[in-house]
């Protein structure tokens, strides 16, 4: 049953990858896997690969033997390929699934859905914890460093600015839109993998740059990669193109290939900084995560100041729509407003805790087993 937890552990943060202020390493951390992810990233390069496609050709032009299948089968346990495939169809899967769903909670259940991941952050903290060869009082400074490092950068980051900004730039596109015929959308609404001119060739090389910056953030525990694309201007271009991937339009799915492209560079790159850090500076290095996770929790506050924006323009398909009284949080913190949002969300807040719980212990008996 390793690959079901291996799935599962891909859905969760393909999951987190999709909030803001949460990341992917976070999770990666928390449930056990984050070093693990590392070092097979770190093996990857055009030698492994070559390797690998070797095999691969071998077991193909011999007919697929079984003495050359076994020999595959035996390079891809070695090198962790099984491990990473399962890991990473869990997160795509969570991510093709989730999009829409996460992208109508944030909307409308923003306290909730942000408390139910204040709660697994909260507990999380053991993990890394554990992770410690030799717990000491300096670890304390690389620790705040990671703590100041995640609060300030999602201090200076306001989703609000950042959504009205974007709104009032698209504001021109809808009138222009409505004093037109929709003609031409109509047709292509309905036409797979049709070719609109959605994006410009400059939005495409800025996607590949954003996901280079994004992911590079991402496998560091506490640094949100949505909270980057945040910042670059593209999160909601992002999500509003996985949810409508279904629609098989070109312009979006060449939108996310050149994200891919740049995730992938970025993941190659700098997963060997991290591995040496690893190497090197291990207890210093595990600390200054436990920071940025520590740190994440002012991101992941669930009471956050609201903004109604009475017109907000967004992306939608191939044109853009206008929604009225549209609710943005900003990154400001506040205390709750009332007694029953105040519940609710000590109840969503009490799931997350009980969902790392039995993660984290599930995770001890794991490790006890294996001893």
């Amino acid at each position: 049953m390793n690959w079901l937890r291996d799935f599962v552990t891909g859905f969760l943060i393909g999951l987190a990858n999709l909030i803001p202020g949460v990341s992917g390493g976070t999770f990666a951390l928390i449930l056990g896997v984050y070093e693990r992810l590392i070092t097979f990233l770190n093996r990857l390069g055009i030698r492994t690969l070559l390797e690998l496609f070797r095999l691969l050709s071998d077991w193909f032009t011999s007919g697929f033997s079984a003495t050359k299948g076994k020999k595959l089968l035996s390079h891809l346990k070695e090198n962790d390929y099984h491990f990473m495939t399962v890991l990473l169809l869990g997160t795509l899967t969570c991510i093709l699934a989730m999009s829409s769903m996460m992208k109508f909670l944030l909307l409308n259940y923003f306290t909730y859905t942000y408390g139910y991941f204040f709660g697994l952050i909260v507990l999380s903290v053991i993990v890394p914890w554990r992770m410690l060869k030799s717990p000491r009082a300096s670890l304390f400074i690389p620790a705040l460093i990671g703590i100041i490092l995640t609060v300030g950068v999602t201090a200076a980051v306001n989703p609000y600015d950042k959504a009205l900004n974007k709104s009032q730039l698209l504001e021109q596109k809808y009138l222009e839109q409505t004093t037109k015929t929709l003609q031409q959308t109509d047709e292509t609404k309905g036409t797979r993998f049709a070719y609109i001119e959605k994006y410009s060739t400059g939005e495409y090389i800025y996607i590949f740059f954003c996901g280079t910056l994004a992911i590079s953030a991402m496998v560091l525990p506490g640094i949100s990669g949505s909270l980057v694309l945040i910042l670059l201007n593209q999160y909601f271009a992002v999500i509003s193109a996985v949810a409508n991937i279904r629609a098989l339009l070109l312009d979006d799915l060449l939108f996310l290939s050149c994200m891919a492209a740049g995730i992938a560079f970025g993941l190659l790159s700098f997963a060997r900084i991290i591995q040496f850090a690893f190497t090197r500076f291990h207890d210093r290095m595990i600390a200054f995560l436990i920071g940025l996770i520590i740190g994440s929790l002012y991101s992941l506050w669930p009471f956050k100041q609201a903004h109604v924006i009475p017109e907000f323009y967004i992306k939608e398909g191939s044109g853009v729509e206008k929604i009225t009284n549209h609710i943005v949080y900003s990154n400001a913190n506040i205390l709750p407003q009332d007694t029953t949002t105040l519940l609710l969300a000590a109840t969503a807040v009490g799931a997350g805790l009980i969902t790392m719980f039995l993660f984290v212990r599930s995770d001890t008996k794991a490790a006890g087993s294996e001893n």
